[in-house]
């Protein structure tokens, strides 16, 4: 029994020191209220919207948003990837104040990254050496450097990749029914997070892996083990289809099957970039979003991998190599282009240094290997003398290029008298201080980089409310804004305010090029490469701006607006405004409203039916006036249309669910001003009728004469679909578990 508990104890000791180091070192967001903040910050800039329309479509229409229609006259709310709202960590959205929530699931994931490194460390290193690798990932500049950019999608991925390869191996290990089953759900845990760019890499690097192991340890591929990894993989898929099959809707429907070189390569970096090899700050900590090309790996990190060669070469060559080739990835050359043409599904995401965080993971686990020699340096001690100068020339060669880079040398500084503290006690055979000194190494580095970066501020403070907010209601239409700096297009939503604008790493590519004939009149103006930034330029077609029930124009500088049929109705000297890259600004903002809006629905003057997207995108740009209706899939007899019109009133406008109050006088087309997309069904006066897809981006549908209600509907097909993939998945690792037990003896 005396055994068993301190089995046990000493099972969990090292993960209670991981989270107590984790919880300490981020108790900045814990004490009193405020929300994670950083003028960089995604989560004011998006995720505060994303989550108050999670909140209100749940509390009001009981569902899950599937429609967002704070950007971009619409879009998919669920099936964007940046969305996690079936993620665990992600439902405490739905119970706590989203300043808490937003805080809580940062310490979450923080903690969960610390843990699963730990567990993936245990299967190679002791106690003490997983520690020190646990502590290292999760302190590190890469991953803390993404709460300061509010990236919450990247931060679970992150945490997840170590659980990923740990799950993984073990099974390589032993091929069991309940390591496969552990295998299957960590990868569905891994596909429904919000950042598949780092699942796409992590993904890759795993597949690498599994194939170098195999052959390494049994020269061969056993079909057995092929046969575990292929089905965990399909069942984790399945188990995830919840939140695939609507992603994969939304992606065929987007910019982003339009590939583009340029777009992928986003201001790649450049040679100079690799002082931030030695440290972070380029330019002072001055440039904007300084942590991309940024290949800050932690200085720690070069006297250990030099110890990781004491006792054998392969491992971490092997691991150092592939780090570095992820380093080359980075830079626009050849390797890169070929990757881009030729490996599937790498061109779809943009930015490669983004990557870098599975080098992160693969150098913290190789100086983990130099960890782990210097705590059994117990013998050859001649040669661990010559690995120690070497060690201690490194961090001196460091010591002098902070010097000469005019860098703070205080780290460097830190981190030399800590590693010669660190030899002391390992040549004095005293294990536990070399221990605490070992893992100081990764703590003070994040210490002096980047907890001075972790702040709270309160959310009244972060996204401050103003009168301009409460008259741009969504309850009376649509806003466009003329400068990115009136209304931050992502935190619309977090105000109420439905925007024509946006920016979304995915965007509907019938509502872009719908967007681009408003703006400049022709098709030679549509973008042909994906898009994340509706920004409002000009103006050609008043009448399609008026198409997308658009009420008021909102500008930081005066503009000539009366000529295209707006009224000046309200002017703030000073409003305080989120402007990304700069923090809390006072601006000035200017609202126009529309003298004749079309409304949210109104009648076409006559029908045409087109046959395909090309002829659909033909036609709105050549006609004249958006009330001609060009129906897509027209299968109804329109001669019996005697265009008579009538009268359309909003009765309630929600988020997955509108209402309408329609007079029509004869047999009309009504188009509506919300933006087509598959899920959107409709009743009249509860009969269930057809939508078709109108003037290329918008929805109609026909009414006969008289007074109805019209309730239009977003639903997901998609998610039905991938719930009952699910189901069967679920019923399939339940029978695999179950078969397991009959079959094994008590």
């Amino acid at each position: 029994m005396i055994g068993a508990k301190n089995s046990v104890v000493r099972l969990a000791l090292p993960g209670l020191l991981i989270i107590l180091v984790g919880v300490i070192f981020m108790y900045p967001l814990w004490p009193g209220r405020g929300i994670a903040y950083s003028k960089y910050s995604d989560i004011i800039a998006q995720h505060l919207s994303i989550y108050t329309i999670d909140k209100y479509a749940v509390r009001n229409e009981g569902s899950l948003p599937l429609w967002n229609p704070s950007m971009n006259a619409g879009l998919p709310a669920f099936a964007n990837p940046e969305t996690m709202y079936i993620f665990p960590f992600d439902l405490l959205f739905f119970i706590l104040p989203i300043d808490i929530a937003t805080n809580t699931v940062i310490l979450l994931n923080v903690l969960l990254t610390g843990l699963s490194m730990y567990l993936f460390s245990r299967l190679f290193f002791s106690y003490a050496t997983s520690v020190f690798c646990a502590i290292a990932y999760m302190l590190s500049y890469r991953y803390m450097a993404m709460i300061y950019a509010g990236w919450l999608p990247k931060m679970s991925m992150y945490a997840l990749t170590p659980l990923l390869f740990w799950s993984c191996e073990k099974l390589l290990q032993k091929p069991t029914a309940r390591r496969t089953v552990l295998f299957s759900v960590i990868i569905g845990l891994s596909l429904i997070q919000g950042d598949m760019q780092q699942f796409y890499y992590a993904g890759l690097g795993l597949i690498i892996y599994a194939i170098i192991r195999l052959i390494v340890s049994t020269g061969t591929v056993p079909m057995r083990m092929l046969l575990c990894l292929t089905g965990s993989g399909l069942l984790g898929a399945m188990l995830a289809a919840p939140a695939l099959l609507p992603r994969l809707e939304y992606a065929l429907l987007s910019t982003r099957t339009e590939a583009d070189y340029e777009f992928f390569l986003c201001q790649p970096p450049t040679l100079p970039d690799l002082t931030t090899l030695a440290d972070p700050y380029d330019e002072g900590g001055n440039r904007d979003e300084f942590w991309e090309n940024n290949f800050y790996f932690g200085f720690w990190l070069f006297p250990l991998l030099l110890f990781a060669f004491r006792k054998e070469w392969r491992r971490p060559a092997a691991l150092i190599l592939a780090a570095s080739i992820m380093i080359l990835l980075c830079f626009n050359t050849v390797m890169l282009k070929f990757c881009y043409e030729f490996v599937p599904g790498f061109g779809l995401f943009r930015q490669s240094p983004r990557l870098l965080f599975l080098a992160q993971f693969m150098l913290v686990f190789a100086s983990g290997i130099g960890a782990e020699n210097i705590l059994t340096a117990t013998t050859n001690k001649k040669r661990f003398h010559i690995f120690s100068a070497g060690a201690l020339v490194i961090m001196g060669t460091g010591l002098i290029a902070t010097f000469e880079l005019q860098i703070n040398p205080l780290y460097i500084i830190t981190a030399l008298l800590i590693f010669i503290g660190l030899l002391v006690f390992i040549k004095r055979q005293s294990g536990t201080p070399a221990i605490v000194f070992l893992c100081l190494l990764p703590v003070i580095d994040s210490a002096v980089r980047v907890h001075p970066m972790l702040s709270v501020q309160p959310l009244s403070e972060a996204a401050p409310q103003h009168a301009v907010h409460k008259l741009l209601n969504r309850q009376q239409g649509r806003t466009i804004a003329i400068d990115r700096a009136s209304i931050p297009y992502g935190m619309a939503g977090y105000y109420g305010i439905d925007m024509i604008n946006g920016y979304s790493s995915m965007s509907l590519r019938h509502f872009i090029e719908y967007f681009s004939i408003l703006q400049h009149g022709s098709k030679e103006a549509i973008p042909h490469q994906a898009v994340v930034w509706t920004d409002f330029t000009n103006l050609a077609r008043p009448d399609m701006l008026g198409a997308l029930d658009v009420h008021y124009i909102v500008t930081n500088n005066p503009q000539p607006l009366e000529n295209l049929g707006y009224k000046k109705i309200a002017e703030y000297k000073q409003v305080p405004v989120f402007v990304f890259y700069e923090g809390i600004k006072q601006v000035p903002i200017e609202v126009w409203r529309s003298e004749n809006p079309l409304g949210p629905a109104y009648f076409a003057s006559w029908v045409r039916g087109v046959e395909n997207e090309p002829e659909s995108l033909n036609a709105i740009a050549a006609t004249e006036s958006v009330l001609n209706a060009y129906v897509m899939g027209l299968d109804k007899d329109i001669s019996r249309l005697n265009y008579a019109g009538g009268t359309v009133k909003l009765l309630y406008r929600g988020y997955n669910k509108y209402e309408y109050q329609v007079e029509s006088n004869g047999d009309n087309f009504l188009i509506l001003s919300q933006i087509w997309y598959p899920g959107w069904t409709a009743t009249l006066n509860g009969e269930k009728i057809k939508l078709y897809r109108t003037n290329h981006a918008l929805t109609g549908c026909f009414v006969p004469q008289g007074q109805y209600n019209l309730v239009l509907k977003m639903t997901s097909p998609m998610l039905n679909y991938g719930t009952i993939t699910a189901c069967i998945a679920i019923l399939v690792l339940a029978v695999i578990c179950v078969a397991k037990r009959i079959r094994s003896p008590k």
